[in-house]
């Protein structure tokens, strides 16, 4: 056998076990062995998953209250932070039942207090339910069940109007919530008396969405329905009202339009404007002046540019 070369024993065989340095062949200590875990990693017990009859341990919503499904609610639906607000404070009779958010307890519990004093029921749910119950997610935390308030038809808006010598709003196939919560809440602040819609009979003015939208104005407005808007415009002329109907192809100009009480003040929707009938029934048509950039105001804009010249010229009467 041939003694080792210069490149040292390692490079080549060892011609006894003894000639092999300490550690050959075995697996370094700090290594793992095959299918054993890293000394930095955590082992892996099945025994700390949870079994299936169980809840899971990062499911922080397992204490929570829940509604159950096959109930049947009682009464319209209010929600929204300012607009349940609104509605405990304007008409408490009507409330029939409050269920909110564990968090939203400090904030409402004011305003429920003489609520939960008369025996309203309150119901603490999580914020699942809630989205579930109320069909959105834009609750903010709150839902009322109340009374619906019975709209008013149009002779009962002619009289109101020819006796306090206001002013109405009047939509003609305005449709969309976001839009009729502004306008609501628009006729609010400018201290429009009503507005009128025409709808059917026995379905509902207002969603809950616009109502929301209107952050509490709704409960400020008499809102009044009729089967037809053109009928109903008629009915108010013959009582005295005037009626002004918006036109962007109108000559005169919203600001050189004298306006007063009783009047009502008639929008259409964005695309086609007021219906040939009831533009007919109108006894003035005014437009809102700007410049030809865009086509058009959103309703809502408008109606907000309307009603502020509705109050300023009310102010001016007295």
């Amino acid at each position: 056998m041939s003694a080792p070369t210069d490149r040292g024993p390692a490079a080549g065989r060892y011609e006894r076990r003894d000639d092999r340095p300490a550690g050959y062949g075995e697996p370094r200590r700090d290594e793992p062995r095959y299918g054993e875990p890293r000394r930095d990693e955590p082992r892996y017990d099945r025994r700390d998953e949870p079994r299936r009859d169980e809840p899971r341990r990062d499911d922080a919503r397992r204490d929570e209250p829940r509604y159950d499904r096959r109930e049947k609610l009682v009464g319209e639906k209010v929600y929204g932070l300012h607009a349940a607000l609104a509605a405990m404070r304007a008409r408490p009779r009507a409330i029939l039942q409050i269920m909110h958010s564990p968090a939203l307890r400090p904030v409402l519990e004011e305003a429920m207090a003489p609520l939960v004093a008369k025996g309203v029921a309150v119901r603490v749910l999580s914020v699942d339910s809630l989205d579930r119950l109320c069909e959105s997610t834009h609750h903010e935390g709150v839902l009322l069940l109340v009374t619906p308030t019975a709209p008013m038809g149009a002779d009962a808006v002619a009289e109101t109007l020819v006796r306090t010598k206001g002013f109405a709003l009047v939509l003609d196939r305005v449709q969309n919530p976001h839009n009729i919560g502004a306008i609501l809440r628009s006729s609010a602040f400018f201290g429009i008396d009503t507005v009128l819609f025409e709808a059917p009979e026995g379905q509902r003015v207002l969603t809950p969405a616009a109502v929301r939208i209107a952050e509490g104005g709704a409960e400020h407005i008499a809102i009044a329905r009729c089967p037809s808007l053109p009928d109903a415009l008629a009915r108010l002329r013959r009582k005295g009202v005037v009626i002004v109907g918006t036109d962007r192809s109108a000559d005169r100009h919203l600001f050189d339009q004298p306006l007063a009480g009783p009047c009502a003040l008639v929008l259409g929707n964005e695309r086609d404007g007021l219906r040939p009938d009831v533009r007919a029934q109108c006894d003035a048509l005014v437009s809102i002046a700007g410049t030809t950039r865009v086509d058009s105001l959103n309703v809502s804009v408008a109606a907000g540019i309307l009603l502020a010249a509705a109050a300023h010229a009310r102010m001016n009467k007295r």
